[in-house]
């Protein structure tokens, strides 16, 4: 232990703990030696050190931690991350985005095959390293539309995303595919609903159909199965439709399992941590079966993170554990009292609408990994049209609960791209936080794809391809949707700066009334003048910035006169105003 034997001992040693947790940050955040100098920051243009705070705040820094690295007072933070996030996005309307300098370089552009001439495939090139194959976008195992080339944006394995998006994926890109997303997308434009949102309720509700046996694999021999547990959020404002998508995902797909047993679960409301828990816990009567599969119906994200809030609430943390699977409640002394649900023993989804202005009540809990786990989804569809016939509904058959154990099947580039994102992580090199959980999603959602196709849920690449599609209309969603919010704070700071402004300059008022007061009462009590220093320091002494704003104003408008005694040298003001 380090015995502190002076004040300076004590500073110096302050201050190399300051220096090592800004080095900390700036390690966390990648920064090249062009952006740092010997753990400080360098010198920046003003636009760019907003962009880096903004950077940082998105890589989930704290307005305390941001103020230590960039030696600012903490009520600049924020208004530098919105003006920083602004400049952001007038760049990105003027130019291509270009990769930030603190992220890992860009995938290389896809190399587009030459169209198939024959029905037989050519032999795939061996992948050599899985970062080379976390760059190529593999040939399809199912076939593609003809003509269709593979879409160069979709996001490979461990893409940085922590700007605004590149390009929007549009609805033909994943709709026209198949048959089965074709319905979908006619069965919501009929609806008058955004294909996106519909797909993604149809995912969360197919996902929620299988039973919490069916797994994805995991990526050594002896790693344990992943779940299938999955969120969704739906994004709109007010009024945009969300409860609507969440009805129409229900008449959208026609599920059964292997056992010919039509599944048609009821939606239900989250209450709390302990209810969630409660819902899937073992009943006391053996002759009650438990359940195992709920999907929960979130009109409002609010409603869900003010739930998380309370105190002494476990929401966050059990939606957390839920998400993989986990085991979670508590075991306590008295059986009342004790909850428990193992891991792999129920099926869970999530479904709530989000409102942009209101994203920030889920998008702050960046930290604690939540959001990540949700598939956001857009309302909007530039290209509806309520006149297209409704289509029927997909036909999806999922496990039987009596059916054995299976994890899925998955494509050599599913594996490739999760060894690559394993490999990068040992050698400490993360991916953005944001994009923490994005493997993981993309493989749920690429068996849901593979479910609403007809088939066992195993993931091709072409399932793959078309999950990175739908992963990056997530991105896009949430990002607007973090931009939406960060506009409604800036909105909600200004009106605040405004009720204070408005607050001083009403307490400014105030004042020079209370000194015009002063001054005439000081006329009257003595007969039209008065003695100013006598005045000043006495009845206008808690006012006599404002006293002497008010008399030079009265004296400049000829209301009043000074003068000055020769004898005593005391200055005297005297009311002119009734002098002819």
């Amino acid at each position: 232990m380090t015995t502190i034997t002076s004040l300076a001992e004590a500073r110096a040693l302050t201050q190399k703990h300051r220096d090592r947790d800004r080095a900390d940050l700036i390690a966390r955040l990648g920064w090249t030696p062009k952006h740092a100098d010997g753990g400080r920051l360098a010198p920046a243009a003003n636009a760019e050190r907003k962009i880096e705070i903004h950077r940082a705040r998105t890589a989930g820094l704290t307005v305390d931690q941001c103020a230590a690295l960039f030696q600012i007072d903490r009520g600049s933070i924020s208004r530098a991350d919105h003006q920083g996030a602004a400049l952001l996005a007038e760049r990105a309307t003027q130019q291509p985005l270009e990769a930030p300098t603190h992220a890992e370089p860009a995938p290389a552009p896809v190399a587009q095959s030459n169209p198939p001439t024959a029905p037989t495939e050519s032999p795939t090139t061996p992948v050599t390293t899985p970062s080379q194959a976390m760059k190529t976008t593999p040939a399809y195992t199912g076939a593609p539309e003809p003509g269709r080339q593979p879409h160069s944006d979709a996001p490979e394995a461990g893409e940085h995303h922590d700007g605004p998006p590149r390009r929007e994926v549009t609805v033909s890109e994943v709709f026209d595919s198949r048959p089965s997303l074709r319905s979908i997308r006619d069965n919501a434009r009929n609806a008058g609903e955004a294909p996106f949102a519909a797909l993604v309720a149809v995912i969360i509700r197919v996902l929620v159909a299988t039973p919490p046996s069916l797994t994805i694999p995991g990526l050594g021999a002896r790693s344990a199965p992943g779940s299938l547990n999955m969120y969704g959020a739906l994004a709109a404002p007010s009024g945009g439709g969300k409860g609507e998508v969440q009805a129409l995902s229900r008449n959208c797909v026609e599920i059964t399992d292997t056992r010919g047993k039509r599944i048609d679960d009821r939606d239900e409301m989250i209450g709390s941590g302990e209810g969630l828990i409660a819902h899937f816990a073992m009943p006391d009567d053996p002759d009650v079966t438990p359940t195992t599969r709920a999907l929960f119906d979130v009109d409002e994200i609010t409603n869900l993170t003010a739930l998380s809030g309370r105190t002494g609430a476990t929401l966050q943390p059990t939606l957390l554990s839920m998400w993989s699977g986990k085991t979670v409640g508590q075991s306590n002394a008295s059986k009342d009292t004790s909850r428990r649900v193992e891991g792999g023993r129920y099926r869970l989804g999530i479904l709530a609408g989000v409102q942009p202005a209101n994203a920030g009540a889920l998008l702050d809990e960046a930290g604690s990994g939540l959001p990540q786990r949700f598939v956001w989804a857009s309302m909007d569809d530039s290209e509806h049209d309520m006149d297209t016939p409704p289509a029927q509904p997909v036909k999806v058959t999922v496990p039987s609960f009596e059916d054995p154990a299976r994890s899925v099947e998955v494509c050599h580039q599913v594996r490739e791209a999760l060894r690559a994102d394993k490999e990068r992580k040992r050698e400490g090199r993360y991916p953005h936080p944001w994009d923490s959980h994005a493997l993981q999603c993309r493989e749920i959602i690429g068996v849901a794809l593979s479910l609403l196709d007809g088939r066992s849920g195993d993931v091709t690449a072409e399932d793959w391809h078309l999950a990175g599609l739908i992963w990056q209309h997530n991105r896009n969603t949430r990002w607007k949707c973090l931009q939406g919010s960060r506009d409604q704070a800036t909105e909600e700071a200004t009106e605040r700066e405004r009720i204070k402004v408005g607050a001083r300059d009403q307490v400014a008022d105030d004042r020079m009334n209370r000194a015009r007061e002063i001054i005439e009462q000081a006329l009257t009590e003595g007969q039209g003048r008065f003695h100013r220093s006598a005045v000043r320091n006495g009845k206008a002494r808690r006012f006599r910035a404002e006293f002497d704003d008010v008399l030079t104003e009265m004296i400049e408008a000829r209301k009043l006169a000074p003068s000055r005694d020769e004898d005593t040298g005391a200055e005297w003001v005297t009311d002119i105003r009734n002098m002819s």
